[in-house]
């Protein structure tokens, strides 16, 4: 089963980069410019359900119009996505203080600005191997409501 990842930022021309480096790993991709239009959240709850999983792996801008990508990792675990925060990467130029304990706390990667594809294949490098295949993704056309 290939892996899944869910890009969101909102520049263009970066969904499609990291969509092209990701569908050259293998991975399926599913990319979306805001939270707001994640495809697969509806209504703020996400279509995890029992033994099947949205995506593997998220990839977020940090700073989005409406929204940190990691308070949107926050959410994603409140809601009980199967998204592992560890298998969570925010890609930002620049982290406060407490943007960096929050990133600490919840165990996700950051990904400093620019993000080149050396450093985003050493991260999947190392969390591929962890990945859970015993569980089935949704159908990208089931979790895109």
């Amino acid at each position: 089963m290939p892996n899944r990842t869910l890009i969101i930022d909102d520049e263009q021309s970066i969904r499609a980069t990291l969509s092209i480096a990701l569908h050259e790993r293998g991975h399926e991709t599913s990319v979306a410019a805001s939270t707001d239009s994640c495809p697969v959240l509806c209504h703020g709850e996400c279509y995890c359900v029992g033994n099947e999983l949205c995506a593997n792996f998220l990839v977020i801008d940090q700073n989005l119009p409406g929204c940190k990508g990691l308070d949107f990792i926050e959410h994603l675990v409140r809601i009980k996505c199967k998204i592992p925060p560890e298998n969570c990467a925010v890609m930002s130029a620049h982290l406060d203080l407490s943007e960096l304990e929050q990133a600490d706390r919840l165990g996700c990667k950051i990904l400093h600005k620019p993000v080149t594809f050396t450093k985003l294949n050493l991260w999947l490098d190392e969390r591929e191997p962890l990945v859970n295949h015993s569980s089935r993704l949704l159908p990208l056309s089931a979790s895109q409501g």
